[in-house]
């Protein structure tokens, strides 16, 4: 970003935490603390005469993540909900909250901070934007990972094993649905010997979905144990 600081752009410390909560683990969290030098134009060094910038990215499955930048006394927060509506367009909606430069200038509101900062996270955003767009979907997870990339790897993890835990939960119910109706076919119909052709078609149908479930989890239950012997 332009905001950070181009002689020494990586982070001299990278600390990883997990924030899960949830006693299945299926909706994990995890946050990521960064420590960088502060350049010296950036506005840390400018106006909060600090020398280092401690970034931390949290998040919270499925697509929830909180962003804040610490420099001495002074916080910068950023909630943001992330919307996925297709595979190349997702929403994001954020609120910013900040304790440094909070004086009201004019009648009872920052207008000029909140513009300051309205417009910084629209530069970043957008530097954000620009890259993303340009990642092409079947390299997202790149060829080489880094130390840097422990938060991006940690929820990638996560968010399969959400989606997973998902899935699984879905079809059990799908198939439960599936039994009690092909139950009840059978009880109405002598077991179908009495069933019209279309209870038939009916009856066939159920049977064909609960072999394509029962063969999704058997072929889920594999790839976890691949995984498990990996």
């Amino acid at each position: 970003h332009m905001f950070g600081n181009p002689s020494s752009p990586l982070p001299f410390k990278v600390e990883l935490q997990d924030l899960t909560e949830d006693d299945n683990g299926v909706l994990r969290g995890g946050l990521c603390r960064f420590h960088y030098n502060a350049g010296s134009r950036a506005f840390s060094k400018v106006v909060g005469q600090q020398d280092v910038v401690v970034v931390e990215n949290e998040f919270h499955l499925p697509y929830s993540a909180s962003i804040r930048v610490l420099f001495g006394e002074s916080i910068k927060t950023i909630n943001a909900v992330l919307i996925p509506e297709t595979q190349n367009r997702t929403i994001i909606k954020y609120k910013l909250y900040r304790n440094f430069i909070t004086s009201a200038w004019d009648t009872g509101k920052n207008f000029v901070g909140d513009k300051l900062f309205e417009a910084m996270m629209g530069v970043t955003l957008n530097e954000d934007k620009r890259i993303l767009e340009q990642v092409y979907p079947g390299y997202q997870k790149g060829y080489v990972n880094s130390r840097f990339d422990k938060q991006a790897i940690a929820y990638r993890r996560a968010l399969a094993n959400y989606r997973e835990q998902v899935q699984i939960r879905e079809d059990a119910h799908l198939r439960m649905q599936l039994q009690m109706e092909l139950i009840a076919l059978g009880q109405a119909t002598e077991r179908g010997l009495d069933a019209t052709p279309g209870e038939q078609r009916r009856m066939l149908f159920l049977v064909r979905s609960l072999e394509e479930l029962y063969e999704r989890q058997r072929v889920r239950a594999a790839s976890s144990r691949r995984r498990a012997a990996a």
